[in-house]
C-alpha cells in the first residue's frame, strides 16, 4: 500500500489571508515508508514540514493519482510559549505566540496565572530559536534571543 503526506501554506493573496490551502511542488509532497506505524509517519510529516515551512499536513493511504482515503489536516505550529519545564501552554502559526508570552508575564505578576519562560520558533535553522521576556527600566517587555535551552535557564533564573 502506498502512503504519502501532502503539505499545507498560506494563501498568499490576499496579503496576510488565514486561509490555509494545499502547497505544490516537488517538497509539497513525500512519500512515507509502508513498513513504519502510523505514528511515525505523523512524526516523520510534522517534522518536514517544520522543516520546509509549511503550516500542516495530511496524510495519505492509497495511490497518488486514485482514489485514496485521508486524515484531517495537521497543524504544525511555529511559535510556542513555554514554561521552564518546557511545557507548551500557546502554539500559534505566527508571532502572536510573543503576544501571548507577554499577556501570560503580565498576568502571572499579577499573580493570575503561570510564569512563561521562553518563546520558541519551530522553524528548522534558526539560529536564536530561544526567546526569552523581561521588562527593561522604562517598563515595557524585551525580549533577548538564546541559542541553547541552557542559555534560557540561566537568563530566566537571573531575572527571577
Amino acid at each position: 500500500m502506498a502512503y504519502f503526506a501532502t503539505f499545507f501554506q498560506f494563501a498568499v493573496y490576499p496579503v496576510g489571508s488565514t486561509e490555509v490551502i494545499e502547497a505544490c511542488g516537488d517538497r509539497a509532497i513525500i512519500i512515507l515508508d509502508g513498513r513504519e506505524s502510523t505514528l511515525n509517519h505523523e512524526r516523520i510529516a510534522a517534522r518536514v514540514a517544520r522543516e520546509r515551512g509549511y503550516v500542516g499536513y495530511k496524510l495519505h493511504k492509497g495511490l497518488i493519482n486514485g482514489p485514496h482515503v485521508s486524515t484531517m489536516l495537521r497543524t504544525v505550529y511555529r511559535y510556542s510559549a513555554c514554561l521552564l519545564d518546557g511545557t507548551e501552554l500557546y502554539k500559534q502559526h505566527t508571532a502572536q505566540a510573543i503576544g501571548d508570552a507577554v499577556i501570560a508575564h503580565e498576568e502571572a505578576a499579577q499573580g493570575r496565572g503561570p510564569q512563561i519562560a521562553y518563546t520558541y520558533d519551530h522553524k528548522a535553522g534558526q539560529a536564536f530559536p530561544y526567546t526569552t521576556w523581561a521588562r527593561d527600566e522604562s517598563g515595557h517587555w524585551v525580549g533577548s534571543q538564546h541559542r541553547s535551552f541552557d542559555d534560557v535557564r540561566a537568563a530566566v533564573i537571573t531575572h527571577a
